[in-house]
């Protein structure tokens, strides 16, 4: 095997493995945002997330020919989507848990304020 044809290898697992990091990320983010998504079935849901991960990165799903553009996403725009994507995720999950706190606090001040109210 040739020194190209090695590197060349390399650089593709590296981006493989990249564009499966963006996938598990857009599905994470995904399934908080979107209700219905856990329901769908594997391949709907892995189409939705290629889909919602191209538009994030300025191309259309597919190309007037009709490629596929997910695989044309270059390595570097790979990594900063899914730092986004699972960024957004996690700033989800923290604003979700601090509402169900608020929801939370402002229920059980509820409940002492109508029992401790004077008469």
């Amino acid at each position: 095997m040739t020194k190209d044809k090695e590197h060349y290898e390399k650089r593709n697992k590296a981006a493989e493995a990249q564009r499966r990091r963006l996938l598990a990320a857009v599905c994470a983010f995904c399934t908080e945002t979107v209700p219905e998504f856990a329901e769908w079935d594997g391949f709907k849901r892995l189409e939705y997330a290629k889909n919602v991960a191209c538009r994030a990165a300025g191309y259309e799903r597919r190309d007037p020919r009709g490629h596929d553009m997910f695989n044309r996403i270059g390595t570097d725009r790979l990594r900063s989507l899914t730092y986004a994507f699972s960024k957004r995720s996690r700033d989800m999950q923290g604003a979700l848990a601090a509402v169900g706190i608020f929801i939370r606090e402002v229920n059980s001040h509820e409940t002492r304020n109508v029992y401790n109210t004077p008469n």
